[in-house]
Parts: structure tokens; C-alpha cells; sequence
């Protein structure tokens, strides 16, 4: 025992010997930068010497949580709270939470843009979101110039395993592995390695000048044997620091909205989509007209305000996703956001990688969508699949064909468990068998929905009034008007005064869908 306290005494004053305020090597309160980036993606094994300069490249301003991107193809910022996507005059709104809606590029940030000079906060990243981290790490020194910080948890009867590996450079820390890997014993169910070089210091933080990202999913064939997923490879081209106030008015440059733009917000388990400017919205596949014209994304008591007075439009209301098919908010054609995509080695890929099933509701048993995918092979070689593999459990995924001659088309069809109020992101990995001369291909596919339930209590707003403190309980009801006590948080019979009843939002008893309850306590 007293020699494992040595040990344990000799790592802590090594930490402490560089920074006494926290053992992790990483600071998150970083100056901003302004860069220009490159990234190249590939499917199956990717060689740290390719050109990341063929890939995309793109501009953009990182300062802690918050960035921004503009590329030919996409502009995109987080404002540490929400992510804003514009596709077009479409723009998306997005909880940061929602990890799968972050464009690949800002995922990566946090490993080109380094910040690490001293020892001063626990730190994780998630797709781009910079985060004091809650679970526990183990902090080793391998040797005076080198630390690592060890993360596992359980998750889902694996043991998770994430490991940062640092070392020093010119007084700070520089990351230069991250490793994640779930484990059973001795079996991997995947693996990624981001590994970083060629630090430069920019100002107070360093920053990589080459990331190299390898990944690997679990073998359809052999459940025991590791496949190459994706990868990437990416170069930082130019950065430079920024001064605080110039990165605030790029961000809000970033993520303005103007009048005309269509605005879908999923910022809460309801969806909320409007048209800037003016008064026609639908709020939870509800179709209402609010009094005023709204601006920008509302907060919780600003929408249920705007809720109060508002009139039912039935005609906008989005009717239930069927089997096979969506419709998006207000109805027409089926919400798919992508065209054609042409693989590498020619297969086009319809109606395009990504389908967005817009709103499924569901009941007290979970409900069921499908979407599909076309596979034609416009080469002229035979293309195999060697496997199908969906990202999680609620995802299943059925290919009526894996050998494709040429003109040929395979049909994937996937089927989407909803049973949760929230933003479903599914990854389909598609791994083609390798040509002669050639190192085989893996496509990400995905399809989007958002689970919404038949009946439940959807948001809540909490203000002060004359009257005092007024609890907001909207509630959504597909059988009529709500039974009296559904929604009112527990102890309440002891602090609430007076309370409004159910009242219908837009209409009567038989239209309105959405019920609005005040329950007030006074001063």
C-alpha cells in the first residue's frame, strides 16, 4: 500500500507541478481564431498521406463552444446553446445535444484547433461541443513529457473506454491521440483513433496542422472481427487569433435569419416550423395562425404566448408519417433534403444519402417507419455489398439484392422504431466488397424523424405575472379534452392558489389538439 500511495503522491505533484487548479490538460476558455481548413473523407482505410487539399475546403471562426463554417456547399454555426444549419432559404435549428446533426467538419474542430496551454478544467468533446466532462478520468504520466487521461463508463452491458494522450510543446499540452473503444472482455465493438501533428502555436493556443481519423464497426460476417468504417483526413491551412468582439459579429452575421426564410426548430421534443416573417406556423404537426408575425425562434414563453392567441389552421396541420413515405410540415411532397449521390466508384445513391421523415407520432406502443434507398450501379464492373449496419437498435435494415451488375439496383430498406419525444439521427453503413487494385468502399446513409407522442405534456414556462407565478402546462390530445390533474408536477396541491382548467388553443373542444393549462400560485 505505501508504495501505491508514492506512486499516486509522485503523479499528483507532477500534475501539480504544472498547473494545482485541475488535473486535466486542457483549458476550455480559448482565444478565438479565424482558419481556413481542408478535409478529405474516405470510405475503408485512409492513408495518412493523401491531400487533404482535394477535399473541402472551408472558412470559418472558433472561440470555445462556439463556431462557424461557410463552404461552397453548406453554412453552418453553433451558438454554444444551438446549432444553426441553412440549407437554401431553410434554416434548421438544432439542439446541441443533438450530435448527429453537427456538419463533419465542425466535429473535428476541437482537434485542428487545439487551446491546451495550461492545466485548468476537465474537458470532453462531442461532435464539436467543447463541455466540463462528468465522468470520472484516471490521469497517468507515462513519462515527464507526456500525460493521459483515461474515461470508462458501462453502456449497454459494454465497458466505454476513451483515451486522450498529450504531450508537451513549448510550455502547453498538445493532444496528439484520442482513442474511443467499447469493450466485452477481449471483444471491441468499434473503434476510433484521431491522431494529430505538426503543432503550431497561434497566439495563446496551439493548433494541429494535420489530423488523420480512422474508424471501425463490428463485421456483419464475423462478429468477432473489426472492419475499417470511415475516415478522414484533414489540414489546417491558415489561422490566426481573433479579437472577441470580430468573432461575435461573425457569429451573428452567421446565424441571421431574414424575412422569407423558413425556420424549422427542433430546439424542443415539438417541432416548430414558421415561415420568417410571417404569421402561418405549426407547432407540433398543429397548424395554427399566431396574432403577430414571428422573427426568430421563440422561447418557451414566448411560444406559449403566441400559442394563446392563436387561430387553428387546420389545413397546415402534418398528418402521422405512413409506412414508406413522410411528409414535411404543412404537407406536400415527401421531405427529402438530398439528390442523387454518385459513389466513387459510380453508384448512384436515390433519392440521395440523408431522408428526413419529418414527425412520426406514437402511442403507448412504439411506432414503426420505413424509408428506402435505391442502389444503381452506373459503372461498368459488378459491385458486391458485403454488409449493412445500422448505427443503433432502433434501426433495422434489409437489402433485397448485394450483387450488382452493371445497370443493376439494389433496394435497402430500413425500418425506424419510434418511442421517444426526441430528434432521431440513424447512421447506414454500407460496405462494398474490395475491386481488384482497390481497397473496398463504406457509404454512410441516414435517415431523420422526430418522435412525437399522441398524448403528453410538451413544454413548460415558468414567468412572474401580478397575480404571481404562473406554470404553463401545454399538452397535446388526439381523444378530446385532458383529464383535469394530467400535467400538474407533484406537491403542487400544496402551493397552487388558483388554477385556470384545460382551455383549447384555436378553437373548440372538438378541433383544438393542443390544450394550454394555467396553475398560479400567488405571492
Amino acid at each position: 500500500m505505501s508504495g501505491f500511495l508514492a506512486l499516486l503522491l509522485t503523479l499528483l505533484l507532477q500534475v501539480a507541478s504544472t498547473d494545482s487548479t485541475s488535473p486535466l490538460p486542457l483549458r476550455i476558455d480559448a482565444q478565438p481564431f479565424a482558419f481556413r481548413a481542408a478535409i478529405i473523407r474516405a470510405a475503408g482505410l485512409v492513408s495518412e498521406t493523401l491531400d487533404p487539399t482535394r477535399g473541402t475546403v472551408f472558412e470559418g471562426a472558433h472561440s470555445g463552444p462556439r463556431w462557424l463554417l461557410v463552404s461552397e456547399s453548406f453554412r453552418a454555426a453553433c451558438d454554444g446553446e444551438r446549432i444553426w444549419r441553412r440549407d437554401g432559404a431553410t434554416v434548421f435549428v438544432e439542439p446541441i445535444s443533438n450530435q448527429s446533426s453537427v456538419p463533419l467538419e465542425a466535429w473535428v474542430l476541437p482537434y485542428l484547433l487545439q487551446t491546451g496551454d495550461r492545466l485548468t478544467s476537465r474537458w470532453t468533446d462531442s461532435h464539436g461541443r467543447w463541455t466540463p466532462s462528468s465522468r470520472n478520468a484516471e490521469v497517468s504520466a507515462p513519462s515527464a513529457e507526456e500525460r493521459r487521461i483515461t474515461y470508462s463508463w458501462n453502456s449497454g452491458g459494454w465497458r466505454e473506454q476513451r483515451m486522450l494522450s498529450f504531450r508537451r510543446y513549448d510550455n502547453g499540452w498538445f493532444c496528439f491521440e484520442d482513442t474511443s473503444e467499447g469493450l466485452a472482455g477481449d471483444r471491441s465493438n468499434g473503434r476510433s483513433v484521431y491522431r494529430m501533428s505538426d503543432p503550431v502555436v497561434v497566439g495563446a493556443g496551439l493548433c494541429a496542422r494535420r489530423l488523420h481519423s480512422q474508424g471501425w464497426i463490428l463485421s456483419e460476417r464475423d462478429p468477432a472481427v473489426l472492419e475499417p468504417a470511415s475516415g478522414f483526413v484533414g489540414e489546417l491551412l491558415s489561422a490566426e487569433p481573433l479579437e472577441a468582439a470580430e468573432f461575435d459579429v461573425r457569429l451573428a452575421k452567421s446565424i441571421a435569419i431574414a424575412t422569407g426564410d423558413r425556420v424549422i426548430d427542433r430546439t424542443r421534443p415539438a417541432v416548430l416550423t414558421f415561415m420568417v416573417g410571417a404569421r402561418a406556423a405549426d407547432f407540433d404537426g398543429v397548424g395554427y395562425e399566431f396574432a403577430t408575425a414571428v422573427a426568430t425562434p421563440p422561447t418557451d414563453s414566448e411560444l406559449m404566448d403566441l400559442l394563446r392567441s392563436a387561430k387553428r389552421d387546420a389545413g397546415r396541420d402534418q398528418r402521422t408519417v405512413p409506412a414508406g413515405g413522410a411528409r414535411p410540415p404543412g404537407g406536400g411532397a415527401p421531405a427529402i433534403r438530398a439528390s442523387g449521390a454518385v459513389t466513387s466508384s459510380g453508384v448512384l445513391i436515390e433519392p440521395g444519402r440523408q431522408l428526413d421523415l419529418g414527425m412520426v407520432r406514437f402511442g403507448e406502443k412504439p411506432a414503426q417507419v420505413t424509408a428506402k434507398f435505391q442502389l444503381r450501379n452506373t459503372g461498368d464492373k459488378t459491385r458486391t455489398i458485403k454488409a449493412v449496419k445500422a448505427s443503433c437498435g432502433c434501426t433495422e435494415t434489409a437489402v433485397d439484392q448485394k450483387v450488382l451488375a452493371p445497370g443493376a439496383t439494389a433496394t435497402i430498406t430500413t425500418t425506424l422504431t419510434v418511442e421517444r419525444a426526441k430528434t432521431y439521427h440513424s447512421s447506414i453503413w454500407v460496405a462494398f466488397e474490395e475491386e481488384t487494385g482497390g481497397a473496398g468502399e463504406v457509404e454512410e446513409l441516414q435517415i431523420v424523424a422526430v418522435g412525437v407522442p399522441e398524448k403528453a405534456v410538451r413544454a413548460t414556462a415558468l414567468k412572474k405575472d401580478p397575480a404571481g407565478d404562473v406554470l404553463t402546462i401545454v399538452l397535446y390530445s388526439t381523444d378530446g379534452k385532458p383529464d383535469g390533474d394530467v400535467g400538474v408536477p407533484k406537491g403542487a396541491e400544496s402551493t397552487i392558489a388558483s388554477d385556470s382548467g384545460w382551455l383549447p388553443v384555436g378553437g373548440d373542444a372538438k378541433t383544438a389538439k393542443h390544450w394550454i393549462r394555467d396553475i398560479v400560485k400567488k405571492p
